[in-house]
């Protein structure tokens, strides 16, 4: 059972500004120390989503954040070109191929034999 503020230690490190060392319960429970939820802007009964890192880290993140980078990834993709303008410019050429076809075979079928 976590007893409060006395099992969780918070120290700092050189990666992370904010660093907390804290129990898990048998029901694998945490309690996120306060300093960290005013830092996140957490009220109780707040959402966090969970991620777990190629890592095998775990990381907590706010919806806002997770929002914040998906929103930047995709900004960056979006400045090349969408997929769908991809595909769209994709069956353009194919169509543009098809009908090119298409004529060559109309103007030599229209052709007299020689």
């Amino acid at each position: 059972m976590i007893n409060g503020p006395k099992d969780v230690h918070m120290g700092q490190d050189e990666f992370d500004p904010l660093v907390a060392r804290v129990p898990m319960d048998e029901r694998g429970r945490l309690v996120l120390p306060l300093a960290m939820r005013e830092r996140l802007g957490l009220a109780g009964g707040g959402q966090l989503i969970l991620r777990l890192t190629g890592e095998g880290a775990i990381a907590l993140e706010t919806p806002d954040i997770v929002k914040a980078r998906l929103r930047r990834r995709w900004s960056d993709a979006r400045r090349d070109r969408l997929p769908s303008e991809e595909l769209i410019a994709e069956r353009r050429a194919e169509a543009a191929r098809e009908q090119e076809e298409v004529e060559r075979y109309r103007m030599n079928r229209a052709r007299p034999p020689q």
